[in-house]
Protein backbone atom coordinates (compact mmCIF):
# COMPACT_ATOMS: atom_id res chain seq x y z
CA UNK A 1 0.00 0.00 0.00
CA UNK A 2 2.90 2.27 1.00
CA UNK A 3 4.67 1.54 -2.37
CA UNK A 4 1.58 1.91 -4.33
CA UNK A 5 0.76 5.35 -2.40
CA UNK A 6 3.85 6.70 -3.25
CA UNK A 7 4.01 5.47 -7.06
CA UNK A 8 0.37 7.44 -7.10
CA UNK A 9 1.77 10.57 -5.34
CA UNK A 10 5.32 10.87 -7.91
CA UNK A 11 2.40 10.21 -11.48
CA UNK A 12 0.78 13.06 -10.11
CA UNK A 13 3.36 15.50 -9.39
CA UNK A 14 5.99 14.23 -11.93
CA UNK A 15 7.20 17.48 -12.89
CA UNK A 16 7.93 18.50 -8.90
CA UNK A 17 9.51 14.81 -8.37
CA UNK A 18 11.87 15.42 -11.01
CA UNK A 19 12.49 18.95 -10.15
CA UNK A 20 13.71 17.41 -6.68
CA UNK A 21 15.78 14.76 -8.23
CA UNK A 22 17.98 17.26 -10.20
CA UNK A 23 18.52 19.40 -7.47
CA UNK A 24 19.23 16.69 -5.36
CA UNK A 25 22.25 15.52 -8.08
CA UNK A 26 23.42 18.99 -8.90
CA UNK A 27 23.57 18.86 -5.23
CA UNK A 28 25.85 15.96 -5.35
CA UNK A 29 27.67 17.00 -8.18
CA UNK A 30 28.68 19.96 -6.94
CA UNK A 31 29.70 18.30 -3.65
CA UNK A 32 31.79 15.90 -5.44
CA UNK A 33 33.27 18.23 -7.57
CA UNK A 34 33.80 20.72 -4.35
CA UNK A 35 35.73 17.47 -2.55
CA UNK A 36 37.68 16.41 -5.61
CA UNK A 37 39.03 20.03 -6.31
CA UNK A 38 40.39 20.54 -3.03
CA UNK A 39 42.76 17.50 -3.02
CA UNK A 40 43.58 18.78 -6.82
CA UNK A 41 44.10 22.13 -5.47
CA UNK A 42 46.63 21.39 -2.70
CA UNK A 43 48.40 18.69 -5.39
CA UNK A 44 49.36 21.29 -7.57
CA UNK A 45 50.46 23.67 -5.20
CA UNK A 46 52.67 21.09 -3.29
CA UNK A 47 54.10 20.23 -6.49
CA UNK A 48 54.79 24.13 -7.69
CA UNK A 49 56.15 24.88 -4.00
CA UNK A 50 58.21 22.06 -4.26
CA UNK A 51 59.62 23.06 -7.08
CA UNK A 52 60.48 26.43 -6.47
CA UNK A 53 61.60 25.70 -3.21
CA UNK A 54 59.34 28.36 -1.21
CA UNK A 55 60.53 29.23 1.98
CA UNK A 56 59.37 27.83 5.40
CA UNK A 57 60.25 30.99 7.38
CA UNK A 58 60.88 34.58 6.62
CA UNK A 59 63.06 36.51 9.14
CA UNK A 60 63.36 40.23 9.12
CA UNK A 61 65.08 42.65 11.25
CA UNK A 62 64.38 46.64 11.12
CA UNK A 63 68.53 47.40 10.93
CA UNK A 64 68.82 44.48 8.25
CA UNK A 65 70.59 41.32 8.36
CA UNK A 66 74.64 40.58 7.50
CA UNK A 67 76.18 37.06 6.57
CA UNK A 68 76.36 36.42 10.16
CA UNK A 69 72.99 36.60 11.11
CA UNK A 70 72.48 34.19 7.69
CA UNK A 71 75.00 31.77 9.25
CA UNK A 72 73.76 32.07 13.10
CA UNK A 73 70.34 30.81 11.79
CA UNK A 74 71.70 28.44 8.99
CA UNK A 75 72.96 26.37 12.22
CA UNK A 76 70.11 26.58 14.05
CA UNK A 77 68.73 23.05 14.79
CA UNK A 78 65.92 22.14 12.23
CA UNK A 79 67.10 24.48 9.62
CA UNK A 80 68.43 23.09 6.29
CA UNK A 81 68.99 26.13 4.55
CA UNK A 82 69.23 30.15 5.20
CA UNK A 83 69.73 32.44 2.23
CA UNK A 84 69.86 36.60 2.49
CA UNK A 85 67.89 38.25 0.22
CA UNK A 86 67.28 42.45 -0.89
CA UNK A 87 63.99 43.69 -1.99
CA UNK A 88 63.03 47.03 -2.08
CA UNK A 89 59.95 49.34 -3.43
CA UNK A 90 60.81 51.17 -6.71
CA UNK A 91 60.14 53.71 -8.56
CA UNK A 92 60.78 52.78 -12.36
CA UNK A 93 60.26 55.67 -15.30
CA UNK A 94 57.90 54.70 -18.11
CA UNK A 95 56.87 56.51 -20.90
CA UNK A 96 53.47 56.54 -18.90
CA UNK A 97 54.65 57.82 -15.72
CA UNK A 98 56.67 56.31 -13.27
CA UNK A 99 55.48 52.94 -11.92
CA UNK A 100 56.02 51.01 -8.73
CA UNK A 101 57.16 47.81 -8.80
CA UNK A 102 59.08 45.45 -6.18
CA UNK A 103 62.72 44.42 -7.01
CA UNK A 104 64.44 41.52 -5.17
CA UNK A 105 67.43 39.96 -5.48
CA UNK A 106 67.47 36.18 -6.86
CA UNK A 107 68.03 33.59 -4.39
CA UNK A 108 70.07 30.51 -4.39
CA UNK A 109 67.99 27.15 -3.40
CA UNK A 110 65.46 29.20 -1.70
CA UNK A 111 62.24 31.18 -4.02
CA UNK A 112 63.55 29.98 -7.76
CA UNK A 113 61.69 32.00 -10.30
CA UNK A 114 59.57 30.10 -12.97
CA UNK A 115 61.18 31.31 -16.74
CA UNK A 116 58.24 31.73 -19.19
CA UNK A 117 59.87 33.32 -21.98
CA UNK A 118 63.52 34.62 -22.95
CA UNK A 119 66.56 34.18 -20.43
CA UNK A 120 67.97 33.96 -17.12
CA UNK A 121 70.13 36.99 -16.17
CA UNK A 122 73.98 36.74 -16.76
CA UNK A 123 75.14 40.11 -15.49
CA UNK A 124 74.77 42.09 -12.75
CA UNK A 125 72.86 45.26 -15.35
CA UNK A 126 70.30 42.30 -16.20
CA UNK A 127 66.62 40.94 -14.65
CA UNK A 128 64.02 38.94 -14.81
CA UNK A 129 60.29 40.77 -15.06
CA UNK A 130 56.53 40.13 -14.14
CA UNK A 131 55.30 38.11 -16.67
CA UNK A 132 51.82 38.96 -15.46
CA UNK A 133 52.66 42.92 -16.13
CA UNK A 134 55.23 42.81 -19.50
CA UNK A 135 55.47 40.90 -22.29
CA UNK A 136 57.63 39.15 -24.83
CA UNK A 137 57.72 42.07 -26.41
CA UNK A 138 59.48 44.02 -23.64
CA UNK A 139 62.25 41.19 -23.58
CA UNK A 140 65.47 43.31 -24.50
CA UNK A 141 64.38 46.90 -23.14
CA UNK A 142 65.61 48.77 -20.14
CA UNK A 143 64.07 49.07 -16.83
CA UNK A 144 64.98 52.62 -16.02
CA UNK A 145 65.34 53.45 -12.04
CA UNK A 146 63.29 57.30 -11.59
CA UNK A 147 65.04 59.94 -10.37
CA UNK A 148 62.02 60.52 -8.18
CA UNK A 149 63.10 57.71 -5.83
CA UNK A 150 64.18 59.00 -2.50
CA UNK A 151 68.16 58.84 -2.04
CA UNK A 152 68.26 55.89 0.37
CA UNK A 153 66.44 53.75 -2.22
CA UNK A 154 69.00 55.29 -5.18
CA UNK A 155 71.44 53.91 -3.11
CA UNK A 156 70.26 50.22 -3.31
CA UNK A 157 70.76 49.61 -6.86
CA UNK A 158 74.13 49.48 -8.45
CA UNK A 159 73.01 50.56 -11.69
CA UNK A 160 69.86 52.86 -12.85
CA UNK A 161 69.25 50.87 -15.59
CA UNK A 162 68.62 47.16 -16.69
CA UNK A 163 67.82 45.51 -19.01
CA UNK A 164 64.82 42.48 -19.38
CA UNK A 165 66.05 39.71 -20.47
CA UNK A 166 63.33 37.51 -19.69
CA UNK A 167 59.43 36.59 -17.88
CA UNK A 168 59.03 34.90 -15.42
CA UNK A 169 57.10 34.05 -12.20
CA UNK A 170 57.84 34.24 -8.81
CA UNK A 171 56.42 31.58 -5.68
CA UNK A 172 56.05 34.76 -3.61
CA UNK A 173 53.63 35.71 -5.65
CA UNK A 174 50.89 33.11 -6.60
CA UNK A 175 47.52 35.34 -7.69
CA UNK A 176 47.21 38.21 -9.45
CA UNK A 177 47.58 41.08 -6.62
CA UNK A 178 51.33 42.76 -6.13
CA UNK A 179 50.31 44.51 -2.92
CA UNK A 180 50.52 47.71 -1.95
CA UNK A 181 53.08 49.72 -1.40
CA UNK A 182 53.80 53.94 -0.05
CA UNK A 183 54.86 54.61 -3.30
CA UNK A 184 52.70 55.77 -6.70
CA UNK A 185 49.74 55.15 -6.90
CA UNK A 186 49.60 52.72 -3.63
CA UNK A 187 49.85 49.42 -5.71
CA UNK A 188 52.41 47.39 -6.90
CA UNK A 189 51.91 46.79 -10.60
CA UNK A 190 54.84 43.91 -11.17
CA UNK A 191 58.09 42.20 -9.62
CA UNK A 192 61.53 42.70 -10.81
CA UNK A 193 63.99 39.88 -10.15
CA UNK A 194 68.15 41.18 -9.91
CA UNK A 195 70.90 39.58 -9.40
CA UNK A 196 72.82 40.15 -5.87
CA UNK A 197 75.27 42.07 -7.57
CA UNK A 198 72.54 44.32 -9.02
CA UNK A 199 71.91 45.76 -5.69
CA UNK A 200 75.11 48.11 -3.91
CA UNK A 201 73.93 47.11 -0.08
CA UNK A 202 75.94 45.75 2.77
CA UNK A 203 72.83 44.27 4.26
CA UNK A 204 70.14 42.01 3.50
CA UNK A 205 66.33 42.99 3.87
CA UNK A 206 65.33 39.59 4.85
CA UNK A 207 66.69 36.30 5.53
CA UNK A 208 64.17 33.06 3.89
CA UNK A 209 64.86 29.89 5.98
CA UNK A 210 64.23 26.33 4.59
CA UNK A 211 63.33 23.06 7.18
CA UNK A 212 65.03 19.91 7.09
CA UNK A 213 62.27 17.90 7.54
CA UNK A 214 61.20 18.50 5.00
CA UNK A 215 57.04 17.92 4.03
CA UNK A 216 54.01 19.09 2.11
CA UNK A 217 52.42 21.79 2.61
CA UNK A 218 48.86 22.09 4.01
CA UNK A 219 49.93 19.26 5.73
CA UNK A 220 49.36 18.27 9.79
CA UNK A 221 53.03 16.85 9.13
CA UNK A 222 54.68 20.16 7.85
CA UNK A 223 52.27 22.06 10.66
CA UNK A 224 54.14 19.85 13.44
CA UNK A 225 57.64 20.34 11.75
CA UNK A 226 57.01 24.10 11.83
CA UNK A 227 55.94 23.87 15.20
CA UNK A 228 58.71 22.23 16.45
CA UNK A 229 61.11 24.79 15.14
CA UNK A 230 59.09 28.23 15.51
CA UNK A 231 59.30 29.33 19.35
CA UNK A 232 63.24 28.20 19.43
CA UNK A 233 63.74 29.61 15.39
CA UNK A 234 61.94 33.00 17.14
CA UNK A 235 64.13 33.42 19.82
CA UNK A 236 67.16 32.57 17.88
CA UNK A 237 66.16 35.42 15.69
CA UNK A 238 65.48 38.14 18.40
CA UNK A 239 68.45 37.39 19.88
CA UNK A 240 70.37 37.83 16.14
CA UNK A 241 68.48 40.99 16.14
CA UNK A 242 69.88 42.45 18.93
CA UNK A 243 73.72 40.95 18.32
CA UNK A 244 72.81 42.52 14.24
CA UNK A 245 72.13 46.09 16.58
CA UNK A 246 75.41 45.21 19.03
CA UNK A 247 77.53 45.04 15.95
CA UNK A 248 76.07 47.98 13.98
CA UNK A 249 76.86 49.96 17.23
CA UNK A 250 79.97 48.64 17.43
CA UNK A 251 80.53 49.36 14.32
CA UNK A 252 79.26 53.04 14.45
CA UNK A 253 81.71 53.80 17.42
CA UNK A 254 84.58 52.04 15.45
CA UNK A 255 83.99 54.87 12.65
CA UNK A 256 83.49 57.27 15.21
CA UNK A 257 86.86 56.35 17.21
CA UNK A 258 88.35 56.35 13.38
CA UNK A 259 86.80 59.69 12.52
CA UNK A 260 87.86 61.07 16.12
CA UNK A 261 91.22 60.01 15.55
CA UNK A 262 91.31 61.14 12.19
CA UNK A 263 90.24 63.91 13.67
CA UNK A 264 92.73 64.50 16.41
CA UNK A 265 95.70 63.90 13.93
CA UNK A 266 94.06 66.77 11.33
CA UNK A 267 94.16 69.31 14.32
CA UNK A 268 97.29 67.98 15.23
CA UNK A 269 99.11 68.42 11.68
CA UNK A 270 96.56 71.81 11.75
CA UNK A 271 98.54 72.86 14.33
CA UNK A 272 102.17 71.98 13.49
CA UNK A 273 100.99 73.58 9.84
CA UNK A 274 99.74 76.64 11.41
CA UNK A 275 102.69 76.95 13.06
CA UNK A 276 104.66 76.27 10.04
CA UNK A 277 102.98 78.79 7.92
CA UNK A 278 103.37 81.17 10.71
CA UNK A 279 106.86 81.03 10.76
CA UNK A 280 107.07 81.57 7.12
CA UNK A 281 104.53 84.42 7.64
CA UNK A 282 106.78 86.17 10.15
CA UNK A 283 109.71 85.34 8.17
CA UNK A 284 108.00 86.76 4.99
CA UNK A 285 106.84 89.99 6.90
CA UNK A 286 110.62 90.43 7.72
CA UNK A 287 111.77 89.87 4.22
CA UNK A 288 108.92 92.15 3.03
CA UNK A 289 110.18 94.94 5.60
CA UNK A 290 114.00 94.47 4.57
CA UNK A 291 112.20 94.78 1.00
CA UNK A 292 110.98 97.62 1.88
CA UNK A 293 113.73 99.33 3.86
CA UNK A 294 115.99 98.58 0.60
CA UNK A 295 113.10 100.10 -1.43
CA UNK A 296 113.57 103.19 0.56
CA UNK A 297 117.67 103.06 0.47
CA UNK A 298 117.15 102.78 -3.08
CA UNK A 299 114.39 105.67 -3.61
CA UNK A 300 117.37 107.83 -1.92
CA UNK A 301 119.86 106.54 -3.93
CA UNK A 302 117.80 107.25 -6.98
CA UNK A 303 116.84 111.23 -5.98
CA UNK A 304 120.88 112.11 -4.93
CA UNK A 305 121.59 110.02 -8.41
CA UNK A 306 118.72 112.10 -10.26
CA UNK A 307 120.15 115.47 -8.22
CA UNK A 308 123.94 114.59 -9.00
CA UNK A 309 122.47 114.18 -12.92
CA UNK A 310 120.73 117.09 -12.74
CA UNK A 311 123.58 119.19 -11.66
CA UNK A 312 125.92 117.24 -13.72
CA UNK A 313 123.87 118.01 -16.90
CA UNK A 314 123.93 121.98 -15.50
CA UNK A 315 127.79 122.03 -15.82
CA UNK A 316 127.30 120.04 -18.78
CA UNK A 317 125.06 122.59 -20.68
CA UNK A 318 127.39 125.49 -18.95
CA UNK A 319 130.24 123.97 -20.30
CA UNK A 320 128.62 122.76 -23.83
CA UNK A 321 127.43 127.05 -23.83
CA UNK A 322 130.67 128.94 -22.68
CA UNK A 323 132.35 125.92 -25.81
CA UNK A 324 129.99 127.70 -28.37
CA UNK A 325 130.77 131.05 -27.27
CA UNK A 326 134.71 130.36 -27.58
CA UNK A 327 133.97 128.39 -30.87
CA UNK A 328 131.80 132.02 -31.97
CA UNK A 329 134.78 133.84 -30.49
CA UNK A 330 137.29 131.71 -32.27
CA UNK A 331 135.23 131.60 -35.50
CA UNK A 332 135.55 135.54 -36.06
CA UNK A 333 139.09 135.66 -34.87
CA UNK A 334 139.54 133.05 -38.30
CA UNK A 335 137.31 135.74 -40.23
CA UNK A 336 139.79 138.56 -39.15
CA UNK A 337 142.58 136.28 -39.67
CA UNK A 338 141.49 135.26 -42.86
CA UNK A 339 141.09 139.32 -43.90
CA UNK A 340 144.96 139.94 -42.29
CA UNK A 341 145.80 137.33 -44.54
CA UNK A 342 144.18 138.64 -47.65
CA UNK A 343 145.68 141.96 -46.95
CA UNK A 344 149.46 140.60 -46.20
CA UNK A 345 149.09 138.32 -49.26
CA UNK A 346 148.51 141.61 -51.43
CA UNK A 347 150.85 143.97 -49.64
CA UNK A 348 153.34 140.90 -50.99
CA UNK A 349 152.45 141.31 -53.80
CA UNK A 350 152.77 144.61 -54.22
CA UNK A 351 155.81 144.95 -52.49
CA UNK A 352 157.13 142.35 -54.46
CA UNK A 353 155.79 144.07 -58.00
CA UNK A 354 157.73 147.23 -56.13
CA UNK A 355 160.64 144.55 -55.70
CA UNK A 356 160.71 143.66 -59.40
CA UNK A 357 160.91 147.61 -60.02
CA UNK A 358 163.80 147.79 -58.14
CA UNK A 359 166.05 145.30 -59.37
CA UNK A 360 165.24 146.85 -62.81
CA UNK A 361 166.01 149.82 -62.60
CA UNK A 362 169.15 148.71 -60.49
CA UNK A 363 170.10 146.75 -63.77
CA UNK A 364 169.71 149.73 -65.79
CA UNK A 365 171.68 151.74 -63.47
CA UNK A 366 174.32 149.24 -63.36
CA UNK A 367 174.33 149.15 -66.88
CA UNK A 368 174.72 152.91 -67.18
CA UNK A 369 177.20 152.86 -65.29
Amino acid sequence: MLRRSALREIKSSLGRYLAIIAIIALGVGFFAGLRSSRPAMVGAAQRYLGETRFFDFRVVNTLGSDDESVEALAAAPGIALAVGSVSTDVLCAFQSGDTALRAMSITEGVNLPTLKAGRMPESAGECLADSEHFTEADIGTKIVISEANDSDTLDMFAYREYTITGLAMSPLYMNYERGGTSLGSGQLAGFLCIPEDGFSTDYYTEIYLRLENEQSAYTDEYDSAVSAVKDRLTSLAEAESAARYERVVADAEAEIADGEAELADGWEEYRTERADAEAELADAYQELLDARAELSDGWAEYYDGLETYEREIADAEKEIADGEAELADAYEELLEGEEDYASGLLAMEVGDSQLQSGIAEYTTGLIEY
